[in-house]
């Protein structure tokens, strides 16, 4: 069996036993883009390249919600968002203090274990199959800590 493979090349560092999520850093500024684009514009207008940087493997629960209906089925995939395989799950924002807040995939399902500011940690998780049969992964934030 080979190794998983991203979803998206660019996303995350992988493979890693760490895996960092990848941003841009647009040149003279604080601001950062994720995920990283390889150019933008400036403001006069010029394209210029971003400036790659890794960002923090934990954050801050800023907001969630459940997402109780099915995605489009990406030409990519063909088990993450089938019909038989699709189940509920949880997505929110996650503070990254000093850098954004990024939209992705919360592993915890069940709302009641959940508090907003609730520190979460960098995953990567079963994200379905290829259509050449390999193992593809994703990444997630999963809580640190149970909220008791």
């Amino acid at each position: 069996m080979s190794a998983p493979i991203p979803l998206a090349e660019g996303l995350f560092t992988w493979p890693a036993d760490e895996p960092e999520l990848i941003a841009g850093r647009v040149p003279g500024t604080d601001r950062v883009l994720f995920p990283r684009p390889e150019h933008v514009m400036a403001d006069d207008g010029s394209l210029v390249e971003t400036e790659e940087i890794r960002l923090p493997r934990r954050g801050n629960l800023w907001t969630f919600t459940t997402q109780r209906f099915r995605p489009p089925a990406s030409k990519d995939s063909t088990t993450a968002f089938s019909e038989e395989n699709f189940r509920p799950f949880t997505v929110g924002y996650i503070e990254l203090p000093g850098f954004l807040k990024i939209q992705t995939r919360i592993t915890e399902a069940d709302p009641d274990r959940l508090r907003i500011g609730q520190e979460m940690e960098l995953v990567m998780e079963p994200f379905g199959q290829d259509t050449q049969g390999r193992d593809v992964v994703t990444f997630a934030f999963s809580p640190v800590e149970e909220v008791s």
